[in-house]
Order: structure tokens, then C-alpha cells, then sequence
């Protein structure tokens, strides 16, 4: 059985700011968006650990950091 959970922090920050001002937040972060970063960071730390402690064989998360052919940023950011 699979919990139920599916983090995906940066789609989500995307969904939020938009893409193009997410890229902009990446290079230049304003505070307010490092400490958004963390605190999202940390609920999904405290979600699947909260699922990790139930009967389910697996937990999943996902994100999409890549095109067809290369990554959206790079690696060090």
C-alpha cells in the first residue's frame, strides 16, 4: 500500500510565483522566500515521516526539475 503524500516543493513554488518569478527568487532569494523554502521543507519533512509511521509499504514524492533534454537550473543552485 502506498501513502498517500506526494511532496513536489518546486512545482509547487511555481504554481505560487509563477515560473519565471520563481527562477528570479532562486538566483536572487528574498528573505521572505528562503524562510517560505524552509518552512515548506519542514512540513513535508513532518508529513512523511507521520506517514513513514503508519502500516503503508511506500511513501512517494516528486518533482520536475528537468526539460527534454537538460535541466531547468543547475545542480549547485
Amino acid at each position: 500500500m502506498i501513502g498517500g503524500p506526494c511532496p513536489r516543493p518546486f512545482e509547487q513554488m511555481q504554481f505560487l510565483r509563477g515560473t519565471v518569478n520563481l527562477y528570479m527568487d532562486l538566483m536572487h532569494p528574498p528573505p521572505a522566500m528562503r524562510h517560505f523554502m524552509r518552512q515548506m521543507h519542514q512540513f513535508y519533512c513532518e508529513l512523511l515521516t507521520l506517514w513513514c509511521r503508519t502500516d503503508v509499504d511506500a511513501v512517494r514524492f516528486m518533482d520536475d526539475w528537468g526539460a527534454q533534454n537538460s535541466l531547468l537550473i543547475k545542480p549547485v543552485l
